[in-house]
């Protein structure tokens, strides 16, 4: 995707947030600014995509919006996740989980 508005709006309506276009970031909650830094990453298009403790702080709905990117994302880039938990581990092709007993 290219940096432009309307991919940006695209996502957002992909997980339907549009309406927080021109929220303030302080005015989001913890789960809304991890899925708006999604849409960043996604939008400028890295190569290699590394979440630590990306659903500390999610409320459900915000993690089932979470995956819809990450599926997005997992479509042109590599996709790693460092979580103790086994949500998003779906979409990705090599999973390595930690837990706090290793």
């Amino acid at each position: 995707m290219k940096d432009d508005l309307f991919s940006v709006q695209a996502l957002l309506d992909s997980v339907n947030m549009r309406n927080k276009e021109n929220t303030l970031i302080r005015d989001l909650t913890i789960g809304e600014r991890k899925i708006i830094a999604l849409i960043k990453f996604v939008v400028c298009n890295k190569s290699r995509c590394v979440l630590q403790n990306l659903f500390l702080g999610m409320s459900e709905m915000e993690v089932k919006k979470a995956n819809v990117l990450l599926v997005e994302i997992s479509t042109y880039t590599d996709v790693y996740l460092i979580e103790p938990t086994t949500y998003g581990f779906e979409i990705c092709d090599r999973i390595e989980y930690l837990s706090d007993n290793q």
